[in-house]
């Protein structure tokens, strides 16, 4: 029996030396000498106090103090607060997507600072004589064109006359359907020209509307533009032309009589229908923006029907811009090139 006794010794000393100091060699509740028992139980009593100090240790506890009461809100400073940031949004979204330096005077020279200008699909163009003529199929939808806006702005940049609004989302005016298919264009701004930047059959008209939408793909004008390499119908405006009638149509009187406020200034609250109303028949092609960059991405919608204007009427819209001749606040015609209309009827 002796052998094992030495083998148990040995496995004993080793676990003590490396628990324990090798000097303490008694019990220090007793004056007696310890003997290999009494160490083999103090070492099994110690693993037994660490094994349930390790099964008992507290887990993490988050501790979240809430205000059992909430600030007063000053509405009033919450609300100028909101005015602020609505006016930068609006200026970020609708003021800021102009390209810079331009004017009429040198739109000859625009392909220099603007590539594009110099495209092969520019606009405006003639509409010719003996278009190709295509089923309407689908409708056109107006949708939400009868939705007052919060607000209209009338703005003058000394080059155009243009018109935005503001509308809450889900008021938003937008078209689909015709010739637009099945997606869809959110409005933007109408920019007005004295004469008509587009004609047809050579003839040119005392007034043109153009009805700017920009695709429901895209947040932003910017965005819109930044895409238009990929995205060849990122745009899509309406033409409205104006024929010398003994009546003017209610969207230029609206125009005219606010202006006298303030060419640079809100104007009355009215549905989009009031300013554009829907079409059913109109030629489509594809052609560019009219003003730097000239981006090669709109569709154009000629609406088939004048709008009437008085000469009384034209002559009061001239004076809210200033010009060198009549119609330098305008663009030339461009060649259709090998483009098509198309008539939808």
């Amino acid at each position: 029996m002796l052998p094992t006794y030495k083998n148990i010794l040995t496995i004993l000393i080793f676990c003590i030396s490396i628990k324990y100091n090798p000097i303490a060699i008694q019990d220090q509740t007793s004056t007696r000498a310890n003997t290999l028992l009494d160490d083999a139980d103090d070492i099994q009593k110690q693993l037994d106090n660490e094994a349930r100090d390790r099964m008992l240790k507290p887990t993490t506890v988050w501790v979240f103090r809430l205000p059992t009461q909430t600030p007063e809100l000053n509405m009033a400073l919450v609300k100028k607060r909101l005015l602020r940031q609505f006016k930068r949004c609006r200026n970020s979204k609708l003021q800021k997507n102009d390209a810079v330096g331009w004017d009429y005077k040198n739109q000859m020279k625009w392909y220099l600072d603007y590539p594009e200008c110099g495209g092969h699909s520019q606009s405006p163009i003639d509409i010719p004589n003996g278009l190709i003529k295509t089923k309407a199929g689908r409708k056109m939808i107006f949708a939400n064109y009868n939705k007052h806006p919060e607000a209209l702005y009338l703005d003058n940049d000394g080059n155009r006359v243009r018109l935005f609004g503001d509308w809450s989302r889900k008021d938003r005016p937008m078209i689909y359907g015709g010739g637009a298919h099945n997606r869809r264009y959110v409005f933007h701004s109408i920019t007005l020209h004295w004469p008509s930047e587009h004609s047809v059959g050579g003839l040119q008209y005392p007034l043109e509307s153009q009805v700017l939408h920009v695709s429901a793909d895209y947040d932003t004008f910017d965005d819109a533009i930044n895409v238009s390499k990929k995205d060849r119908l990122a745009f899509l405006s309406i033409v409205n032309l104006y024929m010398y009638r003994n009546y003017t149509h209610c969207s230029v009187g609206s125009i005219l009589s606010n202006a006298k406020k303030g060419i640079n200034s809100t104007i009355t609250s009215q549905p989009l229908s009031h300013f554009n109303p829907p079409l059913k028949y109109y030629a489509s092609y594809h052609g560019s923006l009219t003003v730097p960059p000239c981006t090669e991405a709109v569709l154009w919608l000629i609406r088939d029907q004048t709008l009437p204007i008085t000469r009384e009427a034209a002559k009061a819209l001239k004076s809210l811009l200033i010009e060198d001749f009549q119609g330098s606040l305008r663009r030339e015609i461009q060649p259709l090139n090998d483009r098509r209309i198309y008539l939808f009827k």
